[in-house]
């Protein structure tokens, strides 16, 4: 029976109208209603609330923040739902998905690390060793329980949910995640939010795939970028090509030890109120500078300012490694690492120190037991009865204090020690016991080595990549823009015979001690300490003379997590 307000013939003259009213009824009905997707919104909505690290933020509107949620809920579930509808998609895509977020969330959590380039690269060049630091049995009983509650929940959830796939359900769920795009638009004029957290609240929208977008983009970043930056490093003019000369003894030492993660506010020299150093804090020749700053916040940039001439202020080299310069003038050169220092980790590193006429490697801890920095003495001890009283220069670079602060346990001096790598802020305390230990063991180490250069004239100059985050701001190890990471130690033990020979220089190091200075001056005073004169070597940056000028940290420490600006793109 046809109703009065109706023609019978209105049904057949507009077809289409009905049928794409129905057609949207049921996809509405499809993507809201059955109690099956009510239960995937209710847990986009928990997970976009819990897990998205990108609302709910210091500052961030209400208004925003729940934008943020709406819209990162709306995508989680559009994303869930899609994947479900295929094998392939359901059980490879969206488990990697969900453990590549669930792995930057507890590397925030834990570390207070945020995915950048600077993290990236440092992720790309690590090592074995290190990398065996953060893969606790924790850690992983964590990850395989994760994944297998991950595969059985997609199971089941694709057993329930694959039938409610409908491309009409999916059409409408991506439909509401562009409307609230759209709204979010005059939400962020209306909410009046700071200015810095604009891209904030704009990544929140993105959320749980906005993080996946940028990792490729990084990844792509590095790889072109870093690849020309590591050819600049090679095609670098040698500093040996300018006019040069030398007036060192013929039996003169120099060490030029890289340390690793040490801290300058953790040095007894410094003020520290523990004696973490309680050899070298009895040596009446060592000069400490309280107040460095480093080149970077991690090893392969801080590496660039610690061999050239590149400076705080004009990051780009001009002239390569001062280890050209000491082999110029008859230095027999010698890299001692605990690593090959070929591979990819800190790659900037091998390749400034690749002209090292001699290349050595510590000897395995186990064939060492209970030593640990000390065993680079040993490689020393036997380098300098090799050559006797030529012209030496050393190159050293060991794990130091690299997280997790491995020691001996004649260096356990600070208990109760330990360094729980699955979560280090949770015993703070323990974490800097542990972190003070390997300083302890890094005094015993070097005290070792001047004990085998005090008869000749010597120089030993001591200087940190970066520092560490000790739960400050809620940040942990290196990678931060925090001063307790880019204020590394540094110090120079010199020989009594050098003192006698040069006293000049020796008064210019302790008068320059409380002087703001950095990696900058790295370069210009060990040649200088070494009697190299050359015209690049500048007065105002070495320390040896009394015109050192200061380098103070920029005013912008953001410039520390790269070394060079980024090229502009061609101009068409």
């Amino acid at each position: 029976m046809i109703p009065p307000h109706a023609s019978a013939g209105s049904a057949e003259r507009y077809p289409s109208a009905y049928g794409l009213s129905a057609a949207v009824c049921q996809a509405l009905r499809a993507a809201f209603i059955p109690r099956r997707m009510r239960c995937l919104w209710a847990a986009g909505l928990a997970a976009a609330l819990a897990a998205n690290p990108y609302v709910l933020n210091d500052g961030q509107s209400l208004l925003m923040s729940s934008m943020g949620i709406a819209c990162s809920a709306s995508l989680l579930c559009g994303t869930i739902l899609l994947c479900l509808k295929y094998r392939f998609t359901a059980y490879v895509l969206l488990p990697a998905i969900i453990l590549f977020n669930a792995g930057l969330y507890m590397m925030q959590m834990r570390y207070g690390l945020v995915l950048n380039l600077s993290v990236l690269s440092s992720m790309a060049e690590t090592n074995f060793q290190e990398a065996c630091a953060f893969c606790t049995p924790a850690s992983i009983a964590g990850t395989l329980l994760l994944a297998g509650f991950i595969y059985l929940a997609i199971y089941w959830s694709r057993r329930s949910l694959r039938q409610k796939a409908t491309w009409g359900a999916l059409a409408c769920i991506w439909g509401l995640y562009a409307a609230l795009l759209l709204l979010s638009i005059p939400a962020a004029s209306y909410s009046l939010e700071p200015l810095y957290l604009y891209y904030t609240s704009d990544k929140a929208k993105g959320w749980p795939l906005v993080d996946i977008a940028m990792t490729c983009k990084l990844a792509d970043e590095y790889i072109t970028q870093d690849a020309g930056r590591f050819n600049t490093l090679r095609n670098l003019p040698s500093c040996a090509e300018p006019l040069s000369q030398c007036e060192a003894p013929d039996d003169l030492a120099v060490v030029f030890h890289m340390g690793e993660s040490v801290r300058g506010d953790h040095l007894p020299l410094n003020g520290y109120h523990r004696n973490t150093m309680p050899r070298l804090s009895k040596e009446p020749n060592v000069v400490s500078f309280p107040h460095a700053t480093s080149f970077g916040i991690v090893t392969r940039i801080s590496a660039i300012g610690m061999f050239t001439d590149a400076e705080l202020c004009r990051r780009t080299p001009g002239h390569s490694s001062f280890i050209d310069l000491f082999n110029k003038h008859g230095f027999r050169t010698v890299r001692i690492m605990d690593l090959s220092g070929d591979s990819i980790h800190d790659y900037s590193l091998g390749i400034l120190t690749r002209n090292c006429r001699e290349r050595r490697q510590t000897p395995l801890q186990h064939q060492t037991p209970g030593m640990m920095q000390e065993r680079t003495s040993l490689v020393m001890e036997e380098s300098l009865k090799n050559f006797g009283r030529n012209r030496q220069l050393y190159i050293i670079y060991n794990n130091g204090s690299h997280m997790a602060f491995s020691y001996p346990a004649q260096a356990e001096c600070f208990t109760p020690a330990s360094c729980n790598m699955d979560d280090p802020k949770a015993r703070l305390e323990e974490t800097v016991n542990a972190y003070d230990n390997s300083i302890v063991d890094l005094d015993a180490s070097i005290h070792r080595m001047i004990a085998l250069l005090k008869n000749r004239p010597a120089i030993y100059f001591y200087c940190s990549d970066h520092g560490v985050a000790l739960g400050e701001e809620g940040k942990m190890f290196q990678g931060h823009i925090l001063p307790p990471v880019y204020r590394p130690a540094m110090f120079i033990w010199y020989s009594d015979t050098f003192a006698s020979r040069y006293p000049d220089m020796v008064r210019a190091l302790k008068a320059n001690r409380l002087k703001a200075v950095s990696h900058d001056h790295i370069f210009h005073t060990l040649l200088s300490l070494a009697s190299i004169r050359s015209e690049i070597v500048r007065n105002d940056l070495n320390l040896a003379s009394p015109d050192a000028r200061e380098t103070p940290a920029p005013l912008q420490p953001e410039t520390l997590a790269e070394w060079l600006p980024i090229p502009a793109p061609p101009q068409p």
